[in-house]
């Protein structure tokens, strides 16, 4: 397989990463597992992100999650840094030859980490595993070439809607038995954030991270509602930029409508994710939509004093395309320099996550943290495991559950576009947004079709290539 050098991509890198720069990253540190050595029977494996300082919590459940995998494998040592995944940090450490054996890294980085062998071959471990065939294909797709799976997916979610029960419960927009009723197309969103809207208090019917690139990010979900792609595989087996488009331009007319039509959005273009989470904490917020992964749960627990037994999660609604929401997930990659001991170490490492026994006790530490087991997320496996796995979640459930947003997302989930997606929200997506809602009279279609050729050119056309370079 032809490669680009390491020190081309990652310099390429540094001009899509959503991430910090890499010097602003302070080297990972030990958190666990590191001051033996080894004995001549151990395999050790290095893991990233583990627990920073502070987060007792994620302390907590690492230290017992090591400790009964170690009992499980008495033969395998887990080593830890707190170093979190970003595409220019990977890139660098690639590079320095600090990788970690095993990095929970992006959806979004699956095409050019294989390309680039950053990431092991998985597949005949999979193959051997009893439940390997359970794991959802859509969500290996990332991670998945030419029949080759490449990372082990641990745990998946989507986007979603959020709002507060209280609210809609006070505005009347409830079904017959008195819950919540989200609304189910675009028309409804619209008259939904309408009544939601209160220029008294201050707060706004709906809310879009805008800030550059979440706010593309968030965009992407309003494209395929409206019958849109981004990127599109030709008969002629190379990648085509396809967001300049009637379906694209009508979405982000729609978000446009909302901000200066209909006035159900907030006045800043900019708004930062944190930002978004302290309004809608603060009851400022009708509607936002967000992954909906514990994160989200325990940042305005703990960060914003939330109840989140108010908070309510739904499907997004579905526009002239129908429903569409993005799925994303955490991947286990197994790195360039691993053994063939730590490759089989690291898969034990990467199953452990599935395991049973693991999920009992990782579920009962939450309950006594207080953490919220249950949130929605969306099932990595179907099948006798994926199974056990959903009855254990509801031994251990302290959060309810939304059959509205279960049922609404079955069949309406979509991959992020594969090729230089972090630069299609940067350079793309999150500028068209900032344009609409900067301005009732921009049309964002001539801005796309622009885009459009800035796009093939500097990510689109230099990925083909290498694409064909590799296939002769």
């Amino acid at each position: 397989m032809h490669r680009l050098s390491a020190a081309l991509w990652a310099s390429s890198l540094i001009l899509v990463a959503c991430g910090p720069p890499v010097e602003d990253n302070p080297p990972p540190a030990p958190t666990g597992g590191e001051t033996e050595e080894p004995t001549p029977s151990e395999v050790v494996i290095r893991v990233n992100n583990g627990p920073r300082e502070g987060e007792t919590q994620r302390q907590e459940e690492w230290d017992l999650k090591i400790a009964l995998f170690e009992e499980r494998h008495p033969g395998i040592r887990v080593e830890v840094t707190d170093w979190e995944y970003d595409p220019q940090g990977f890139a660098a450490r690639s590079l320095s030859g600090d990788l970690e054996t095993v990095i929970n890294t992006w959806a979004t980085e699956g095409f050019r980490t294989i390309e680039e062998g950053l990431a092991q071959d998985l597949t005949d471990l999979l193959e051997t595993w009893e439940h390997g065939g359970e794991l959802d294909p859509q969500i290996l797709a990332p991670y998945t070439r030419d029949g080759r799976v490449y990372a082990m997916p641990i745990y998946a979610y989507s986007m979603a809607l959020f709002f507060d029960r209280r609210i809609f419960t006070e505005q009347g927009i409830v079904d017959e038995s008195g819950e919540p009723r989200p609304p189910a197309t675009w028309e409804e969103f619209l008259e939904t954030a309408q009544r939601l809207t209160d220029s008294s208090t201050g707060r706004c019917g709906y809310l879009l991270v805008g800030e550059v690139p979440l706010g593309g990010w968030h965009s992407l979900n309003w494209g395929w509602q409206a019958g849109g792609e981004y990127e599109r595989l030709g008969d002629d087996g190379l990648w085509h930029a396809a967001f300049a488009s009637e379906e694209i331009a009508t979405a982000f007319r729609f978000l446009q409508s909302l901000r200066w039509e209909h006035g159900v959005m907030p006045p800043s273009i900019s708004i930062r994710q944190r930002e978004a989470w302290q309004m809608f904490a603060a009851g400022q917020v009708g509607m936002m939509l967000d992954a909906a992964s514990e994160h989200i749960f325990n940042t305005l627990r703990d960060e914003y004093d939330y109840d989140v037994t108010n908070l309510f999660v739904a499907p997004l609604p579905a526009g002239p395309g129908g429903r569409a929401h993005q799925v994303g997930a955490d991947y286990l990659i197994v790195t360039p320099g691993a053994t063939e001991q730590q490759r089989q170490a690291a898969f034990q490492w990467m199953i452990w996550h599935h395991d049973p026994e693991w999920l009992e006790a990782k579920w009962s530490l939450w309950r006594a943290q207080g953490r919220a087991v249950g949130y929605p997320a969306v099932p990595v496996l179907h099948g006798p495991l994926g199974d056990l796995q959903a009855e254990l979640v509801e031994r251990n459930r302290t959060y309810p559950r939304f059959p509205a947003y279960e049922e609404g997302i079955v069949g309406t989930l979509h991959t992020e576009p594969p090729v230089a997606c972090q630069a299609l929200y940067r350079e793309v997506l999150s500028p068209t947004l900032q344009t609409v809602l900067g301005s009732p009279d921009e049309d964002p279609l001539p801005l796309l079709e622009r885009l459009a050729e800035s796009f093939e050119r500097d990510h689109i056309a230099p990925f083909n290539a290498q694409l064909t370079a590799s296939t002769e």
